[in-house]
């Protein structure tokens, strides 16, 4: 019996050396032929170190395993064997290298084959992880002593590939070797020494120089995947930096590269932006070329599928415009950087016993330094808009307009809404504010004109996100005014966001002021019409709702906004014949609407009854019994209640007003209103 199994595991043993050689051989279905049987054979080796010397099967109890109702016998991981896994290994690395000169669907192959590699080097790992790391070692250290002498003209030299492989393997076993809250270098992970040294030896090279776009993208790879390194090596954490923010990461000249730079710099500063916090200036100077936005607009004749980083398009001479950085990579940079300023604040305010004017000034320096490029563009990206007379590239450069304000609103987003926005911020995202309430005077005012609806939605999300960073209670001053003039007897930065606010409405939805223009274009595009008006409706709540007891007394915002604006829109808003309670955006439309109304009447009450009885709804031709119930309604309803009687009772005599045979003249009253 015992020969018999001695013969078999010979045998076994022999079909694995030739399976090794042939998994070796240049041709593809040849080494893809051979894994299943590699795999097969890696599953009777028993995890764990050697510890039977003599390479025979062991009927010990910890050999055995109970599968099926049978006895599954492993096979002890002997020295002979681990001389193979080792050669299986370095087989397995060279399948991995990248190839240099292959076409594209040569490069489909390669990665299809290489993640089927990958699942034999992680079924060596779960044998014996430590041999795995051995291997990357080995080879890193043979490969970093020849590195001086590869340049940029030996690419094709067999260092540089096996470079790139022992790196990609590398990065891979962070999903193969699973450490304990994914923190490979805690000392109570038993390949954290190993795992620290190899990445050691990694930062400490100049690996990430080497022109090569594999090598650096793997690089940078591994940067990202085993940050929890830099906790306990912050100086090579500041030379990893260095490496982000030079041709070799951000200004790499291959978008791909640059755009995983991008998003594993920001992980990198959210992760580690307490130790790079006092760095937090030299990261903004370093960063300044690449906060402008690219002003091209993105025509989507000229789009083009499949390149790199989405970012390349085709202008209508055949050339390619290719933008160095896409709004997305952007985003990355503007929010990882708001995150590194408000670390460099928290940092000065600690040391510093949680004050002091020094320190709020060089956030706020920070702060302009981020912000101000963009701020100066704003404008500009406006103007572009307002002069461009084909609507084909209008609303492109609509879109880069709402990209410029979307990268400033980004910012906003990292700073809690919890707690109140640090005072020295305020006078910056002010400025802002009225840059933009100055540059939408440029903007068309008739609705559905091309690029204005995606520049508004720009700028409706910048001023949702200052409502909420500013509360109403906000007592910061306001700066004061240049060339001597007077704030307009504004004292704090909640009025001024008020008047910025009442100030760039007109231009957010177009409120015609004299009752006679707009009117054939409302009629003409009556759809487009509806649609901004409506898009504007959690806006308005929002302003009614934090401002009901600010304005409470002021008359003048009364009778001048409210009556005359916003109680017109929200009340006829839903008087559409189309206007369908089966549709949630409707649906939501007209909630948005009744709780503005809703809201007026909790703040003026019987003044705001009175004149809803006595003065408007009979101005819209509707029955006395109506205008009473309606009244009623509001007086004694809650919110919810109203929004049930609006939905259920009050939109019948409206759809009449609307549906009968003059329904062209009412569209035109209604466009005349707004």
């Amino acid at each position: 019996m015992h020969s018999a199994l001695d013969q078999c595991l010979e045998k076994l043993e022999t079909v694995f050396d030739i399976s090794i050689s042939l998994l070796a051989h240049p041709d593809g279905d040849v080494s893809q032929g051979v894994l299943p049987f590699i795999g097969d054979y890696l599953g009777l080796l028993k995890a764990g170190t050697a510890s039977d010397q003599s390479g025979k099967l062991c009927k010990s109890p910890t050999t055995n395993q109970q599968v099926a109702g049978g006895a599954k016998i492993l096979l002890e991981l002997n020295e002979s064997r681990q001389f193979k896994l080792d050669r299986l290994l370095r087989v397995l690395l060279d399948k991995l290298k990248y190839p240099t000169d292959a076409s594209a669907e040569e490069m489909e192959d390669f990665e299809e084959d290489r993640q089927e590699f990958l699942g034999i080097v992680r079924i060596i790992a779960r044998i014996q992880g430590s041999l795995v790391l051995k291997t990357i070692q080995t080879t890193l250290q043979n490969v970093l002593t020849n590195l001086p002498a590869v340049g940029q003209k030996d690419r094709g030299d067999d260092n540089l590939a096996h470079l790139d492989a022992c790196l990609y393997l590398f990065f891979s076993l962070g999903e193969f070797l699973k450490a304990p809250r994914n923190d490979h270098f805690s000392q109570a992970y038993a390949h954290g020494e190993k795992m620290a040294e190899i990445m050691t030896s990694i930062c400490e090279s100049n690996i990430s120089s080497i022109d090569y776009f594999p090598i650096q993208l793997n690089f940078f790879e591994i940067i990202g995947r085993y940050d929890k390194f830099f906790i306990t090596h912050p100086k090579l954490l500041l030379n990893v930096m260095v490496a982000f923010l030079d041709e070799r990461g951000l200004r790499n000249p291959r978008a791909n590269v640059r755009c995983r730079c991008a998003y594993l710099f920001s992980r990198l500063v959210k992760s580690h932006r307490g130790t790079l916090a006092p760095h937090a200036q030299q990261i903004l100077q370093q960063l300044e070329g690449l906060l402008p936005l690219d002003p091209t607009p993105e025509l989507p004749s000229q789009k083009t599928a499949g390149l790199e980083n989405g970012t390349t398009k085709s202008l209508s001479n055949g050339t390619h415009h290719q933008k160095f950085l896409s709004i997305t990579e952007q985003s990355f940079l503007y929010e990882s950087s708001a995150h590194l300023i408000l670390a460099s604040a928290l940092r000065s305010a600690n040391s510093n016993g949680n004050g002091g004017t020094a320190t709020d000034s060089q956030t706020s320096h920070l702060f302009a330094m981020l912000l101000r490029p963009i701020m100066i563009q704003f404008p500009e990206l406006v103007r572009l808009l307002a002069a461009e007379k084909d609507p084909l590239v209008a609303e492109p450069r609509g879109v880069v307009v709402k990209q410029a304000a979307d990268l400033i609103t980004r910012t906003t987003r990292v700073m809690s809404s919890q707690s109140p926005l640090n005072p020295e911020f305020i006078p910056i995202f002010m400025d802002i504010l009225n840059v933009m309430v100055n540059s939408m005077a440029y903007l068309p005012t008739a609705p559905g004109s091309p690029g204005r609806g995606a520049a508004c939605t720009g700028i409706r999300a910048y001023l949702h996100r200052l409502i909420v960073c500013i509360e109403p209670e906000c007592t910061v001053p306001c700066q004061p005014a240049k060339d001597g003039d007077s704030n307009g007897g504004l004292s704090n930065a909640s009025e001024w966001l008020m008047l910025a606010i009442s100030s760039i409405m007109p231009q957010l939805i177009g409120v015609n002021q004299d009752g006679t223009a707009l009117v054939e274009a409302a009629e003409t595009d009556i759809d487009q019409r509806w649609r901004e008006l409506r898009d504007n409706m959690p806006l308005f709540t929002q302003i009614a709702s934090r401002y009901k007891v600010v304005c409470a007394q002021e008359a003048s915002f009364y009778e001048g906004f409210i009556l005359s604006h916003l109680l017109p829109l929200c009340f006829l808003l839903p008087a559409r014949p189309d206007f369908r309670l089966t549709d949630a955006q409707f649906v939501l439309a007209l909630n948005e609407s009744v709780g503005c109304i809703h809201v007026i009447n909790s703040v003026k009450g019987q003044v705001f009854q009175d004149f809803l009885q006595g003065t408007f709804l009979p101005q819209q031709n509707l029955s006395a019994q109506y205008i009473e119930s309606y009244v009623n309604n509001l007086r004694s309803n809650s919110l919810t209640e109203f929004q049930v009687f609006a939905k259920v009772c009050g939109l019948a005599p409206l759809f009449g007003l609307l549906v009968m045979p003059g329904v062209v003249a009412q569209r035109r009253l209604l466009a005349s209103i707004f």
